[in-house]
């Protein structure tokens, strides 16, 4: 007896150890993420400071944000490559739906105008239904991204989240039956992507049939979720938002969130586990340019809380083991190979315009450039609302099928806008075009400008034909007026009013063209109309007097190649726009001399026909992180001969106008038949949408017009002289309904050199007959 209880002891003792042991080995650790937009970058911190502490973690539970980082460590990222991914320009494009301008169709761009605001309608039956818009920004990028860094893993796990590197789970928000929407297998780009869709700012999808929306909205910090699904021993919470403030009757934001997110209890029982709690108070919902303090935030939060947890967590893991961890996971990923499309949302006569667009050869694969590409394409007409982009690996082939569901009607599109100006450029626009779409495209659109200096009535049909090589055809008709008498009225200093100067124009033209590559359009075009000038060849005419008039009856045909990539309409700060034109142009000009002329009964009729050559070009470079340089280059080369007099000339002649002020003047120092410019662009951006822009530039015509005194006939003065200069100076706020800018400008004329102006809005025109 006195052995075997010694013995006993002996064996409990290694029992207990052995047990001991055995129970620390095993301990399993859960992370729960909060959302929180970019304030969840956070959890990148914590998650760096977990890793190098040795602490485990062995499953992942996310809403919003923290889905998207949750997901990409399940798969396998490390927190460095995360950190990459939110500061690449990719990334920016995705948050703020930008589609990259490589991508952009120039032969799919359409008429630009001063449209700042647009609404659709559809038909319902026979009733027409405004089609309010789901969101504000364009989930095209986000969409396709989400495909590109999570169809391997989905593939890699069978699309099922408890086989990825690390389990895992997405929650999103079933707001039909207003519930929390718990994801553990399918398509793992799209349960996060449901997870994140904040309402209003991304547009919703639907798994399963259901419509789902931001985790966030009934479960912002899923730890029970976690603990029903995986139990793990010890779970740590990293929590980096609140509930919302008590609303204020002004602020709408903080109103809307309290309509649509539920109160979430944001603690976890001391038993059970630990949350860090990382706060923040100057990061907005999109800030993501904060990255480094946020990140650094969420680090040092988990620092704070790394003892605590080692004293309720014995087991530890090491870096070397998690690195081959994730390499043997992304082995299994397949490579993107894609073979068959499968398409819903279209009728039987679409598909056939959508085969015809998709560029794929029969029974032939293709890669994820090619699908990106062809993608964007497709994007770009804008008789496609929407693509969402789905790979669905299969075993079988060893090849994903690319599902695509793509959202299409026939609609009214109706926009207004134009611009609000502390000039006489304040001008409306109103627009509509109606969009047909079966085996080809076709737009039947219309528009009206109204405003002191320029009106403009414009009607038009449209039609893509969606072959390997694209191409289009439109037809136009034109009505345009511009009074440059009125257009010279300014607040802030003085101006004698120029001669009394209209012109009217009348035309229709034919455009056939085809896209080369992306950017590059090439183009037959021919116009035909009448032009009307109306002016007076004296300043001190008077009320009673009649003008002088001027009627150019012309047909017209040329061809051009040209790109435009720029990423803004008006004021661009990166892309290119190029074209090089020929223009073959034949009338008859008609002169009829109003009272004031030198000679009254000096009426003629004059035979014109000539050919314009013409290169534009400008270009924006970027040459650091906030400083861009463009580049303007502008030439014209024309045999044009003099029209009757020589106020007819000039205003019949090329012109060059570099930016929107220099279009609402009648400048005769930078008018001639042939002419060199160049100009210099240097732009600061403060923010994304907010720079500094500074503009020179230099005019130098071949030849200028110089008036005869006494008959006011026209003749060249000498060959190169004196060149002439142009300049601006301000600031432009690019906002989501057109520009708002405040700028000084320079120009060499008589009586007045300096306007300074404000506009907000757009100043452009519909095209010119010549």
């Amino acid at each position: 007896m006195k052995i075997v209880g010694p013995m006993c002891r002996f064996f409990l003792l290694v029992i207990i150890i052995t047990f001991s042991h055995s129970s620390t080995f095993s301990q399993s650790v859960g992370l729960v993420l909060s959302g929180g937009g970019a304030k969840g970058l956070a959890h990148i911190g914590v998650i760096r400071a977990l890793e190098e502490n040795g602490i485990p973690i062995d499953y992942i539970a996310g809403t919003s944000m923290g889905a998207v980082v949750g997901g990409l460590y399940a798969i396998g990222y490390t927190t460095h490559q995360m950190d990459s991914i939110f500061r690449t320009d990719d990334f920016q494009k995705w948050s703020e739906g930008n589609i990259d301008s490589d991508f952009l169709y120039y032969f799919k761009r359409g008429l630009q105008n001063s449209g700042q605001f647009s609404f659709k309608i559809g038909l319902q039956g026979d009733k027409p239904i405004p089609k309010l818009p789901t969101n504000i920004v364009p989930n095209h990028q986000m969409d396709l991204a989400f495909l590109k860094l999570f169809a391997g893993a989905s593939a890699a796990c069978n699309y099922d989240f408890n086989k990825l590197l690390i389990p895992y789970r997405a929650v999103a928000s079933d707001v039909y039956n207003r519930k929390p929407y718990i994801l553990s297998s399918g398509d793992l780009g799209s349960s996060i992507r449901a997870s994140m869709t904040f309402p209003f700012y991304f547009k919703p999808i639907s798994i399963d049939s259901v419509l789902l929306f931001d985790g966030g909205l009934y479960n912002n910090f899923p730890w029970d979720i976690m603990k029903n699904d995986f139990n793990p021993d010890y779970i740590i919470g990293s929590q980096v938002s609140n509930n919302s403030q008590k609303p204020d009757e002004d602020d709408i934001i903080t109103q809307i969130e309290n309509m649509l997110m539920s109160k979430t209890d944001y603690s976890i029982p001391d038993s059970v586990g630990i949350v860090i709690n990382t706060r923040f108070f100057d990061v907005g919902l999109m800030d993501f340019q904060k990255i480094d303090g946020v990140i650094s935030a969420g680090y040092d939060s988990a620092l704070v809380r790394i003892a605590e947890i080692k004293r309720r967590v014995h087991r530890t893991v090491d870096t070397n083991s998690i690195k081959v961890s994730r390499r043997d996971f992304q082995t299994k990923f397949p490579p993107y190979q894609f073979r068959d499309i499968l398409l819903s949302g279209l009728r039987r006569n679409q598909m056939e315009y959508f085969y015809r667009s998709f560029s794929k050869k029969r029974n032939k694969t293709f890669n994820y450039s090619h699908l990106e590409s062809e993608y964007f394409k497709l994007l770009s007409d804008n008789n496609i609302v929407s693509i969402y982009p789905l790979a669905k690996y299969d075993t079988s082939t060893g090849y994903y099928n690319l599902n695509l569901k793509i959202s299409t009607d026939d609609y009214l599109d109706v926009s207004f806008g134009g611009n609000i100006s502390s000039s006489s450029m304040n001008q409306g626009f109103l627009g509509a075009e109606y969009r047909y779409f079966r085996k080809n495209a076709t737009s039947l659109y219309t528009n009206i400008y109204y405003g002191r200096l320029y009106s403009s009535v414009m009607v038009g049909l449209k039609r893509d034909y969606p072959y390997k090589i694209p191409f289009y055809y439109d037809i136009n008709l034109i009505l345009n007026r511009l009074d440059y008498y009125k257009s010279s009225i300014d607040p802030f200093f003085e101006d004698v009013r120029p001669s009394y100067l209209v012109q009217n124009e009348a035309f229709g033209t034919f455009n056939f063209g085809w896209a080369l590559g992306t950017n590059y359009l090439f183009k037959f075009y021919g116009s035909g109309g009448k032009e009307i000038f109306q002016y007076y060849q004296i300043s001190n005419f008077l009320e009673a007097d009649t003008p002088d008039n001027s009627n150019f009856k012309y047909y017209s045909f040329g061809s051009s190649i040209g790109l435009n990539s720029s990423n803004y309409k008006q004021y661009a700060d990166r892309g290119i726009i190029r074209h090089l034109s020929f223009t073959y142009i034949r009338g008859i000009e008609n002169y009829v001399p109003g009272t004031t002329a030198p000679v009254m009964d000096a009426a003629s009729s004059n035979k014109h026909f000539w050919f314009t050559i013409k290169f534009y070009n400008e270009s924006y470079h970027r040459i650091l992180n906030r400083f861009r340089l463009g580049v303007v280059l502008d030439g014209t080369y024309s045999n044009k001969s003099f029209f009757s007099n020589y106020t007819s000339t000039v205003l019949s002649a090329n012109a060059f106008t570099p930016n929107p002020h220099s279009k609402t003047l009648f400048l005769e120092a930078y008018r001639a038949n042939n002419y060199f410019a160049a100009g210099i662009l240097p732009i600061f951006k403060i923010t994304e949408k907010f720079i500094l822009r500074l503009e020179g530039y230099a005019f130098q015509p071949y030849q200028t017009f110089l008036r005869d005194d006494i008959n006011f006939s026209t003749y060249y003065s000498t060959r190169l002289p004196k060149p002439v200069f142009m300049a601006a100076g301000g600031f432009v706020y690019q906002t989501a309904f057109g520009p708002a800018s405040i700028f000084l400008n320079y120009y060499e004329k008589e009586n007045k050199y300096l306007y300074l102006t404000f506009n907000f809005g757009f100043i452009l025109f519909n095209s010119r007959g010549i």
